[in-house]
């Protein structure tokens, strides 16, 4: 059983009408909503709620402020306690779901991958590059604390994969949430380098990279994605307006 878990600052009459779109499509056991938006707005929103006042959710330069959903999924798993559910999809306000059976397909391509964490654009990025782990080898101690947790043999594996549209066993969720995070650092990192060193398998979901990126899809609706095989597509900044 698949909890959905919203992430958005957006009014509460597009909330509402998120938490609608989600439930008509994709029938979740349970929905959490995650708020970063105002106290006014909060009280509006419908069902199932928690609102986020970290300031590491509430960043500008997310990368470099190393924003954090530690708080997010802490909050929704709270509220999850006395629910039936065995997983957890996070879904960035501005993910559209295309297809009715969308958390059948995770968790068909998890069981085969034998994976506790699915996440979009999901690679090693250790000895890379990359600006994201460029920007945390300038500090140490984020690296230090992941290998003093690490039951790993390799201890200097770092993964990445984007925020949006992660899928989580709720054994791999409690578990990371569970470590806390006394060292900063950017969720896109942290998240699955940590599930990682705790012994649980992360993996990416190759065929929907095309569909997830960060930058906005132009001149096509749900139907042409939908046709070229899009289980979900990221991002659709006024979906819900």
């Amino acid at each position: 059983m698949t909890a959905l878990l919203l992430l958005t600052h957006e009014p509460a009459d597009r909330v509402n009408r998120m938490i609608d779109g989600w439930e008509t499509k994709t029938r979740p056991a349970h929905i959490v909503v995650a708020y970063g938006g105002s106290e006014n707005e909060f009280a509006a929103i419908k069902g199932k709620k928690v609102f986020v006042e970290d300031p590491r959710l509430r960043t500008n330069d997310h990368q470099r402020e190393k924003q954090s959903y530690t708080r997010v999924l802490e909050g929704a798993v709270r509220l999850l306690a006395d629910c039936e559910w065995d997983s957890l999809y996070l879904a960035e306000y501005d993910i559209l779901p295309i297809v009715d059976d969308l958390f059948e397909r995770l968790r068909e391509h998890a069981d085969s991958e034998k994976a506790d964490l699915l996440g979009h654009r999901a690679w090693r990025i250790d000895d890379t590059l990359h600006a994201h782990y460029s920007n945390h080898i300038a500090e140490q101690r984020w690296l230090e604390w992941i290998a003093g947790i690490s039951i790993r043999d390799d201890k200097n594996v770092v993964l990445s994969c984007l925020g949006c549209g992660q899928w989580w066993r709720r054994e791999a969720v409690e578990a990371v949430i569970a470590l806390g995070e006394p060292v900063a650092a950017y969720l896109e990192l942290h998240l699955p380098t940590a599930a990682h060193h705790l012994g649980f398998r992360v993996r990416g979901i190759k065929n929907q990279d095309p569909f997830v990126s960060t930058n906005p899809f132009c001149g096509q609706d749900e139907a042409s994605l939908a046709a070229k095989g899009a289980w979900l597509a990221h991002p659709f900044k006024s979906l819900w307006k």
